[in-house]
């Protein structure tokens, strides 16, 4: 059986870069982000998520807050 971790974020709008060693699963429950990951750039937003895996490097930009439940 499998557990995993929930975390909620409010994102500052700033520009981040990074990596880490979990899988993260981003849902929007308000806002936008712009997003990165190996040169491919999408939103993440309301009807919009995306899966992250362990050690991929990515960019984000929160346009308007969102929460970021992870892990």
């Amino acid at each position: 059986m499998a557990f995993f971790e929930l975390h909620s974020r409010n994102l500052a709008q700033e520009q981040v870069a990074h990596t880490h060693d979990f899988h993260q699963l981003i849902l929007a429950t308000c806002g936008v982000t712009e997003l990165s990951m190996e040169g491919q750039g999408e939103r993440v937003t309301a009807r919009r998520g995306c899966l992250i895996p362990s050690s991929r490097h990515h960019e984000y930009l929160s346009l308007i807050h969102i929460s970021e439940p992870t892990r």
